[in-house]
C-alpha cells in the first residue's frame, strides 16, 4: 500500500514535470511568433517612407517627361509607377496578414470580381517586351476573402523563392 502510494505521488510529480516543459515550450513558440509578427509590422510600416519618396519621383519624371515629349521616360516612369503602386499593396498585405494573426480583425466573404483582378494582373505583368491580353467577360463574380485572392493574383509571375538564390 506504502509502495503504491509513492508511485502514484511519482507518477503525478513526473506528470507535472512534463506538463510544465510543454507549457513552457510553448511560451517560447508564442514568444518567437510575437516577435517575428512584430518585426513583420515594423519593416512595412519602414518600407513606406522610401517608397513614397520613390513615387513622387517617379511623379516628376512623369511629368518632366510629359512636358518635354520624352516617350519612352514617360513609358519608364509609369512603369515605375506601377510596381511601386503593387509594392505599397504587399506593404498593405504584408501589415493585413500580421493584424489578422494578432486578432486585430478577421477576413469575411466578400464579393470579387476575377476578371478585374486579371486584367490588374495583366497591367501590372505587361513590359515593354509585350503586353498580356486578358479576354473574360466585364464580370466574373465570386465570394471569397479578398486579401488571399488579390495576394495570388498580383504574385503570378513572381518567381518562387527558391529561384532566387539559384
Amino acid at each position: 500500500m506504502f509502495l503504491e502510494a509513492v508511485t502514484r505521488w511519482i507518477a503525478m510529480v513526473l506528470s507535472r514535470a512534463e506538463l510544465v516543459e510543454r507549457l513552457t515550450q510553448e511560451a517560447a513558440a508564442r514568444a518567437r511568433q510575437m516577435a517575428a509578427d512584430e518585426l513583420m509590422m515594423t519593416l512595412a510600416h519602414d518600407l513606406r517612407a522610401p517608397l513614397t519618396a520613390l513615387k513622387g519621383r517617379a511623379l516628376m519624371v512623369q511629368m518632366r517627361a510629359q512636358r518635354e515629349g520624352h516617350q519612352a521616360n514617360l513609358t519608364d516612369s509609369d512603369g515605375i509607377t506601377v510596381a511601386a503602386n503593387r509594392l505599397e499593396r504587399m506593404i498593405a498585405d504584408l501589415m493585413d496578414t500580421a493584424r489578422l494573426e494578432q486578432g486585430l480583425f478577421t477576413l469575411t466573404p466578400t464579393a470579387l470580381n476575377l476578371a478585374a483582378v486579371a486584367r490588374e494582373t495583366a497591367t501590372t505583368l505587361t513590359t515593354s517586351d509585350g503586353q498580356i491580353e486578358v479576354r473574360a467577360p466585364d464580370e466574373v463574380a465570386v465570394e471569397g476573402r479578398t486579401i488571399p485572392a488579390l495576394h495570388c493574383a498580383r504574385n503570378i509571375g513572381t518567381p518562387p523563392r527558391r529561384d532566387l538564390h539559384s
